[in-house]
């Protein structure tokens, strides 16, 4: 199929309304985006379903933008200033920056998740070797690792003195308590006691 200006335009504002560029590159997504705009060009009477597949207008794509690069490098270099841009160069020129964008952000993410990636085995290994080492030869390797280990702390046998003190005192005002109250009762019957025999005797 030949390829006019218009159909160029069309292909152009295309890409700009459905944005393939927000999904990443070699992606169904993106796939999908190109097989739409194949389909709604297809549509449009200037292209009369000539288009074959999402192929031939990606390819368009492609090659508009490297023959626009070029462009514009050479006449900058020839004149020094910015050239003037047709309609065509203006879409292009945001199409192509923000695929770039795209691709850099993508790029971006994508050593992020290998930095990520890289702790993350880390931290699995050492979890492994603790797992199967005793706890000794566990703080033995990060000694020697050069790792901060916490040395173990026994509790102070003086802590344990103290709790079974006072423990022991409770225990013993408990006991005291409950003998005066003894004591109380005893006396209490034996008043009573006393009181019913001197009844008696009378």
């Amino acid at each position: 199929m030949e390829w006019k200006t218009e159909c160029d335009l069309l292909l152009l504002e295309e890409i700009v309304v459905s944005e393939p560029y927000q999904y990443k590159s070699s992606t169904r997504e993106r796939g999908k985006i190109w097989e739409d705009i194949t389909e709604r060009l297809n549509a449009n009477d200037a292209f009369k379903n000539r288009l074959g597949n999402k192929r031939a207008v990606r390819d368009r794509y492609t090659l508009l933008a490297k023959k626009f690069k070029k462009r514009m490098a050479e006449e900058e270099r020839a004149s020094g200033v910015s050239p003037e841009m047709s309609e065509q160069d203006k879409l292009l020129e945001q199409i192509i920056e923000r695929f770039e964008e795209s691709d850099r952000e993508a790029d971006e993410n994508a050593q992020q998740g290998d930095k990520n990636k890289g702790n993350d085995r880390k931290k699995a290994e050492e979890m492994r070797k603790c797992s199967m080492e005793k706890l000794g030869e566990t703080r033995k390797r990060q000694a020697e690792e050069g790792g901060k280990v916490t040395p173990r702390k026994r509790g102070s046998g003086s802590e344990t003195l103290v709790y079974l003190r006072e423990k022991t005192e409770r225990e013993f005002d408990l006991r005291k308590e409950e003998l005066e109250v003894k004591k109380d009762e005893q006396s209490a019957q034996l008043q009573m006691f006393q009181f019913m025999q001197q009844q008696l005797q009378q």
